[in-house]
């Protein structure tokens, strides 16, 4: 059974993300990830808990390796990343970004609609 260990480091790569930038998504350094991916150190249940939370990641599967990874669905996860680098990039766009969560389905569609368009010019 695959341990705690290789389960951080299968996350991290599912993540896309290398020791650093996951270790800063968290609040920790990168030699504490690399500490914890080669069995060095047991992880903290403070730094589970902040996995959990930030990649909704499914705290069964982290700790015990049973069930899904994730709670959310993959695309969830890939949309939070996205969206989390968007706004490190270009700040400007987090009062939009946080404008289009408060829309309702139906202006969404129309918005999208929008984007279409000027997308085709």
């Amino acid at each position: 059974m695959q341990e705690i260990k290789e389960r951080f480091k299968e996350l991290r790569k599912e993540l896309k993300l290398n020791q650093s930038e996951f270790g800063k998504r968290l609040a920790v350094s990168k030699d504490v990830i690399s500490n914890i991916e080669i069995g060095r150190v047991q992880p903290k249940t403070l730094l589970i808990d902040a996995i959990c939370d930030t990649f909704k990641v499914n705290k069964d599967w982290l700790v015990n390796g049973s069930g899904n990874m994730f709670n959310d669905s993959k695309e969830n996860v890939e949309l939070e990343e996205l969206l989390y680098k968007i706004s490190k990039e270009n700040s400007s766009l987090y009062p939009t970004v946080l404008k289009l969560s408060q829309l309702d389905s139906e202006s969404l569609v129309l918005i999208d609609s929008l984007l279409d368009k000027i997308l085709k010019k």
